[in-house]
């Protein structure tokens, strides 16, 4: 496995592994497809699953890395959502659209769909009114979806001293940038003597970390 030591502007990343191979062959099949400007895309997986990826997606058209190279102490299924966030620590990128396995592209797509201009990229974020219409005609459910949704976030907003507006910001794929993380890491996890999976095993969000 060879990483690529140069700054992209922007890729494209699947966190995956051996039960989502096929999966991962058709996210890869629609992007060699659909890939107007050729943003690099790169797939990790367990050590363990490289051979496995190499024998059904090949080696062509994508970066193939492994968990442990991102983050040894969290690789695996189990530390997904670690991993994921954690990608940028790689260096190969400035910005990452972070797409699971289960997604493919439909149309031709370029880097302006994730990029607001050369330097920002666009950030999902809104109050989750469209799914709570929805669930507002089921009859009956076991939890309170609302209840839910402000508990998980409310507590990162604290920790972080916003009041006002709540918001979402997923789900994915998304779009993130190194500097956020790297912000994060400087000014929170640091500081507080953490690492990022202290963060998640507090708060499983990672969407929401990011946003914040």
């Amino acid at each position: 496995i060879k990483l690529l030591h140069y700054m992209n502007k922007l890729v494209l990343y699947c966190k995956s592994y051996d039960k989502d191979v096929n999966r991962a062959k058709q996210l890869l099949d629609s992007i060699i497809k659909y890939n107007t400007d050729e943003i690099p895309f790169y797939i990790s997986v367990p050590e363990k699953d490289v051979n496995l990826f190499k024998s059904i997606l090949g080696t062509a058209n994508y970066h193939l890395v492994t968990d442990e190279s991102i983050d040894i102490d969290n690789a695996g299924w189990h530390g997904q959502q670690i991993v994921k966030s954690q990608f940028w620590k790689l260096g190969v990128c400035e910005n990452y659209v972070c797409v699971d396995s289960d997604c493919f592209f439909i149309k031709p797509f370029s880097i302006s769909d994730f990029m607001f201009d050369s330097e920002t990229p666009y950030t999902i974020c809104h109050e989750y009114k469209s799914f709570f219409e929805f669930i507002e005609k089921i009859p009956v459910l076991p939890f309170d979806p609302y209840e839910s949704f402000l508990k998980e976030r409310l507590h990162i907003m604290d920790l972080f001293g916003r009041n006002g507006v709540v918001y979402d910001f997923g789900p994915g794929p998304t779009i993130w940038s190194t500097k956020v993380w790297q912000s994060l890491e400087d000014g929170y996890i640091k500081p507080n003597n953490m690492k990022f999976a202290d963060l998640i095993h507090a708060n499983g969000s990672e969407f929401t970390w990011y946003g914040e």
